[in-house]
């Protein structure tokens, strides 16, 4: 009995490390979108960010420009994916399907 629940422990570990792992890698990619997303954003308008400089605008109003549009986006698909992520769970439900597997 007692080696019967240390597998059934050990296996529960290696999942949700397994998991933790996954949700990491998901991160990692998810921030260097973000980057990119930014990145992308002030190569557009260093033309536009020139100009409000040499208008006077302080770095710190600059930096405020940038970031407010790079979390809009973020804020944007942040929003699409978890209507997207709920969608498919409540999709689940009424087929019935799950997505984790019974302990026995």
């Amino acid at each position: 009995m007692e080696s019967l629940l240390g597998d059934s422990v050990e296996r529960e570990r290696f999942y949700t490390i397994l998991l933790a792992l996954f949700t990491v890698s998901a991160l990692l990619i998810a921030s260097g979108g973000v980057f990119a997303s930014v990145n992308a954003i002030v190569a557009k308008s260093v033309r536009e960010l020139g100009v409000r400089s040499a208008l006077g605008a302080h770095r710190w109003r600059l930096l405020v420009l940038v970031l407010r549009r790079g979390i809009s986006l973020t804020v944007i698909g942040g929003g699409v994916g978890i209507a997207i992520a709920l969608a498919i769970t409540e999709r689940s439900r009424v087929c019935s399907t799950r997505f984790r597997r019974p302990i026995h």
